[in-house]
């Protein structure tokens, strides 16, 4: 059986930096400058998207 991997909680205002950033940096580069990995990025990224999406 596959693990769900365990996601990094973020809060609004990282995930408004990552909305804002994500067109211009790579997803390791905002992983590190919010200290997550850049698993968590991409999460984040999907999951904003989808919202998107859905509005």
């Amino acid at each position: 059986m596959s693990q769900t991997p365990r996601r990094q909680k973020l809060s609004p205002e990282q995930e408004a930096a990552l909305r804002a950033q994500a067109g211009t940096k790579s997803l390791r580069t905002l992983a590190a400058e919010f200290g997550v990995s850049h698993e968590t990025v991409r999460a984040v990224l999907r999951a904003i998207e989808r919202a998107d999406v859905a509005a």
